[in-house]
């Protein structure tokens, strides 16, 4: 049983209940950590402007960012938040088969091969315990990433860590 109120449509207001509505006409949902944050409109509003910042990436694609949010959800093992981006690759075009693949090899994401140096990299900070090295930093520097694609890209990882625990700790996985 859930431990803090599910914000429905229903009972979403003023810039909250927007935002629900233009997602659902976008993607047909509101996926549950944005259903989960709705319950602090401020924080919700500031998820809002980090998701819009990641949307007008000069650098990071959209298919990038969803394969870096699937495969850290992955590894976390977030049920809700791989059902979601999952649903997202598969729209994308994605069969069972590629995702599989991808998995198991992250390798083989369907992605440019700077695209999968920076999505490894990202994997690595997602694993607790591990950190970067300047071999590994230089590399993605010659792929051609600057220190705030970096930056940014780790950051959605990571992020991941944040609300898939928020959703367990609340109950609303």
């Amino acid at each position: 049983m859930a431990l803090l109120t599910r914000i429905t449509d229903e009972k979403a207001e003023g810039q909250v209940a927007e935002v629900f509505a233009a997602l659902t006409a976008a993607i047909g949902e509101v996926p549950k950590p944005l259903r989960m944050l709705a319950g602090s409109p401020g924080l919700f509003m500031q998820q809002m402007g980090l998701v819009g910042y990641y949307r007008n990436h000069p650098h990071l694609d959209f298919s990038l960012l969803l394969c870096i949010r699937y495969l850290s959800a992955k590894k976390l093992n977030y049920r809700a938040c791989i059902d979601f981006n999952g649903s997202l690759l598969r729209k994308q075009g994605l069969v069972e088969t590629e995702i599989a693949a991808m998995e198991s090899d992250p390798g083989k994401a369907p992605l440019a091969e700077r695209e999968k140096a920076l999505l490894i990299f990202v994997l690595q900070a997602v694993d607790v315990g591990g950190s970067a090295n300047k071999a590994d930093m230089d590399r993605l520097k010659e792929y051609g990433w600057s220190e705030s694609d970096i930056i940014d890209a780790v950051n959605q990882g990571v992020g991941m860590m944040t609300h898939g625990r928020m959703l367990e700790f609340f109950q609303m996985g």
